[in-house]
């Protein structure tokens, strides 16, 4: 089984990768497990978990 995390949940990201991820997944379940999603906005982050079911999401405050 593939863990998979996925660092930035803006626009593309959505579109272009969970979306996706989320499709694969949920036609191969025992393939792929969807860890984390990361993102410095945790309310992004948060959207992007609860729509695409990932398992867990991270984000932070600080600016880099």
């Amino acid at each position: 089984m593939i863990r998979l995390g996925l660092i930035g949940c803006g626009a593309h990201s959505e579109s272009g990768h969970a979306i996706p991820l989320a499709r694969y997944k949920a036609a191969h379940p025992d393939q792929l497990l969807l860890a984390a999603v990361c993102d410095l906005q945790i309310d992004r982050a948060r959207t992007s978990a609860e729509s695409t079911a990932f398992s867990q999401l991270m984000g932070t405050s600080m600016k880099c």
